[in-house]
C-alpha cells in the first residue's frame, strides 16, 4: 500500500502566521518614522542612537569612508577607521537627538 504524498500550500495557515508577523512589522516602521521609537546603529563596533521628530530630504546618498583621527589626547597617535557618511542635496529636520557612549583615551 502506497502512502499519498499531500501537496500544496495551506493558504490559511499560511495567512494566519503572516498577517500579525506583517502588523507588527509595518507597526516597528512607522513607529521608527515618525520618532516614537530610537533607531540605534553600530558603525566600528561603536552603538550610536539616532532619533528626530522630523525628517524631510531630496537627493539622499550614503556611502561608507574612512575617517582619521587621534588616539590618544596628546595628539601623536592617529588611526583610521570606517565610517558611514549620509548625505541630502536639502533636508530638514527638527528635534534631532544623537548619543554615542565612548571611551576616552586618557
Amino acid at each position: 500500500m502506497e502512502s499519498q504524498v499531500r501537496g500544496g500550500t495551506r493558504w490559511k495557515r499560511f495567512a494566519v502566521v503572516m498577517v500579525p508577523s506583517v502588523a507588527a512589522a509595518a507597526c516597528v516602521g512607522v513607529g521608527l518614522a515618525q520618532g516614537a521609537l530610537a533607531a540605534s546603529f553600530s558603525v566600528s563596533g561603536q552603538e550610536f542612537k539616532v532619533s528626530a521628530d522630523h525628517l524631510h530630504g531630496d537627493g539622499f546618498a550614503q556611502y561608507g569612508g574612512i575617517d582619521s583621527g587621534y588616539t590618544s589626547t596628546d595628539g601623536k597617535t592617529k588611526t583610521v577607521r570606517p565610517v558611514a557618511i549620509s548625505s541630502f542635496d536639502t533636508a530638514e529636520i527638527t528635534k534631532m537627538c544623537q548619543s554615542v557612549k565612548t571611551e576616552i583615551p586618557s
